[in-house]
């Protein structure tokens, strides 16, 4: 010892200093006047043992117990204890919650939390044999309520933490919790229908595993993940345990007689319901979301009941239709729908609203006429005033194109598709951000064989005044059947038309020719247009197209919006990503308009993002002038697109437009042929490998890897 005592009688000396006597302890526990809460934090601060504080915490006063349930909720704090340590606070905190005032709800809860944080590290011997004894009266019907609901709370947080593992070692447990599920009060038997639905989410994961990933997982990295977890993995239900307990249970809650019980139930037996059989779900499930629905739509239910059923009746129809039930149920769910969709609550149709996509998916094209009750739901809800009109539009943007998509290419948009062209002229910022993602489906899924036809009998009965026009400039010389782009009859001169930003040609567009039904006389109605002829005259002589590739006279009635769209997306500031979107988009589908016409439209507009807009915005821009240019019907058109875009860029006196020439040429490869970059675009672009500005040049390399492929040889490069 005394050896020891050479060696450490320092350090010895200086933890005799530090730690404090068994009496200075109990004196500051127990008999020293300081407050309760500063001497719980003189005692923590010293760094005393938990048995101290957990053996004093009986005699504090409630504020001070609260503060410590607060601490021992903290993060890591009870997981840091060791086992003893734990036992005994586990021991302190049911006396606490035993002798506690039941009306003070908030301490009560905050003590529950402790003890659902401790049941995770006891063993579940320790918990049958100190914890299930002392409350195991507490959930019975002798008890009042207050009591009940701790009761059960208890014994769900035993089950939730210890699972499968001590429901085989205590078959009373499971006992008491189905006695809870029928118990008197109906806020219980709701709580215990909202406890199953976080306990069994583990059914999920059961129909999803295959038939090997029972085995056991021997790798080494397995190993060092169950040494490194402190808790086990608890199995909380199984098939066997939910078919023999569970079912029952689930089913009785769905069945309650308490509609905010039934809700509960019916909502828990929906989000398990392919785990029920067909005949349990024809016979069980089915009738009783029939009553909920009905319940919601009674003009006595609350507000609330009718928001939470209309909120998930999506999921209830989802499931439906994955058990292949949903259109044997139609005309109870669409009978649903239809009243909750004009619902007076502005809530309760924005939930219904939300839910339309998943209705019209299963029902549009179900049973005739389900299409015109569509149509007349889309055309309400865009005349809606509510406060909510804004948040409507925009879930109807963001869904519109999936509604477009199944209705069949035999059939007409309707009013579905003069709803769309409304939204997209919609000032609203946001729904203008839908749109930018969007657009290339809505262009897709836009031209219709029943409108089109409807549209080519108009076409047809132009001919006269196609006739009539070549006649006049040809000097009567007779004109075969031209493309489509030649029945395109603008209203302004091509010199005024290239200084247009956007478009205002929509009206005049539509009334520069009216036909009458019964004749095949065109008369012209414009009273502005002088100069039609001339940009007819511009038409005319282009190549023999097929009648198939004439959709773009269909087209061109939703171009007038897009270009609208178009306009206010550009004028957005600080919305580039919107734009960058927008512009990817539209220049996919750029192959179904009329490119004379985008390019007078957007022409200026996208050459000046390509010279002024940041990287991603000009990357973007090349792309759609490279789509613009590609797709022209003359000749003459394209070389002279190309040659502005060569003189204005690769050959700028500005490097920034120079390094632009090189973003043009890294997108052109993407679209033009590679006889056709060789022949207009190649040249310049070589030129800038010896650019005088470095930063060119290094554009250029960067550039290379892209466009080599479209090279001859390789280049020696000398920067």
């Amino acid at each position: 010892m005394s050896t020891i005592a050479e060696l450490f009688g320092d350090e010895i000396s200086d933890i005799k200093q530090r730690v404090k006597s068994e009496e200075e302890i109990k004196k500051y526990s127990t008999n020293e006047d300081l407050g309760e809460v500063k001497r719980s934090i003189y005692l923590l601060k010293k760094g005393y043992q938990s048995q101290k504080i957990t053996s004093s915490m009986e005699i504090w006063d409630e504020q001070m117990q609260m503060q410590c349930a607060t601490s021992f909720c903290k993060e890591d704090v009870v997981k840091l204890m060791n086992n003893g340590n734990q036992v005994k606070l586990m021991e302190e905190c049911l006396n606490i919650l035993l002798n506690a005032d039941i009306t003070h709800e908030d301490f009560v809860n905050q003590w529950i939390e402790v003890f659902k944080k401790l049941v995770l590290y006891i063993p579940s011997e320790s918990i049958k044999q100190l914890v299930i004894k002392r409350i195991i009266d507490l959930p019975s019907l002798k008890q009042q309520y207050p009591w009940r609901r701790v009761g059960f709370e208890l014994f769900c947080g035993i089950i939730d933490a210890k699972g499968e593992e001590i429901l085989k070692q205590d078959n009373n447990i499971l006992k008491i919790f189905s006695s809870m599920c029928v118990d008197t009060n109906w806020k219980i038997r709701k709580q215990a229908a909202q406890f199953l639905f976080q306990y069994l989410q583990p059914l999920h994961q059961m129909k999803k595993k295959s038939r090997h990933s029972n085995k056991e997982d021997d790798t080494p990295k397995k190993k060092e993940q169950l040494q490194q977890s402190i808790l086990p993995e608890v199995v909380k239900v199984t098939k066997t345990r939910f078919k023999s307990h569970f079912h029952d249970i689930v089913v009785e809650l769905a069945h309650d007689e308490e509609i905010l019980v039934q809700m509960d139930g019916v909502e828990l037996m929906t989000e398990f319901l392919s785990v029920f059989k067909k005949q349990t779900i024809e016979s069980d499930y089915i009738p009783n979301v029939d009553k909920v629905l009905k319940k919601a739509l009674d003009t006595v239910t609350v507000d609330e009941i009718r928001l939470r059923v209309t909120q998930y009746s999506g999921k209830i129809l989802d499931q439906l239709q994955k058990c292949q039930m949903a259109h044997k149920n139609e005309e109870m769910m669409m009978d649903f729908f239809k009243q909750i969709i004009r619902d007076k609550n502005p809530e309760v149709k924005l939930k219904g609203v939300y839910n339309l996509p998943c209705f019209v998916m299963n029902y549009l094209n179900y049973k005739e006429g389900n299409f015109e009750v569509f149509e007349d739901i889309y055309v309400d809800l865009l005349r809606d005033e509510t406060v909510n009109k804004n948040e409507i539009k925009k879930i109807l943007s963001a869904s519109i194109h999936e509604t477009m998509a199944l209705i069949p290419y035999s059939q007409s948009l309707g009013n579905i598709g003069d709803c769309l062209r409304k939204l997209m002229i919609e000032s609203n910022k946001e729904i203008r951000e839908v749109f930018s993602y969007n657009i290339d489906k809505i262009i897709r899924y836009y031209v219709k064989e029943q409108d089109f036809q409807v549209h080519m009998q108009l076409v047809n009965k132009s001919q006269t005044a196609i006739s009539m026009g070549q006649s006049a400039l040809s000097g009567g010389k007779e004109q075969g059947y031209k493309n489509s782009k030649a029945f395109q009859f603008q209203t302004e001169d091509l010199s005024q038309s290239n200084n247009r930003i956007g478009t205002g040609q929509k009206q005049n567009r539509k009334n520069v020719f009216r036909w009458e039904d019964d004749s095949q006389t065109i008369q012209n109605s414009s009273s502005e247009n002088k100069n039609q002829m001339v940009r007819l005259q511009d038409y005319v002589d282009i190549e023999y197209v097929p009648e198939e590739n004439m959709k773009e006279f269909y087209y061109s009635k939703l171009l007038d919006d897009i270009l609208v769209l178009t306009k206010a997306i550009f004028n957005d500031k600080g919305c580039w990503r919107v734009q960058e979107q927008f512009i990817y988009s539209f220049a996919n589908q750029l192959g179904n308009f009329n490119a004379v016409e985008i390019f007078e439209n957007l022409g200026s507009q996208l050459i000046d993002l390509l010279k002024y807009g940041c990287d991603q915005i000009k990357n973007a821009a090349a792309l759609f002038v490279c789509h613009m240019i590609n797709n022209q019907y003359k000749q003459n058109r394209r070389i002279n697109l190309i040659e502005m875009v060569v003189n204005e860029f690769g050959k700028s006196a500005s490097y920034i437009f120079r390094k632009s020439y090189i973003t043009f040429c890294s997108n052109a490869v993407k679209v033009f042929s590679v006889k056709t970059f060789k022949q207009y675009f190649m040249e310049p672009y070589l030129a800038l490998c010896t650019d005088k500005i470095v930063e060119v040049r290094q554009r250029f390399l960067q550039s290379a890897p892209m466009i080599r492929p479209y090279l001859e040889h390789d280049i020696d490069l000398i920067l």
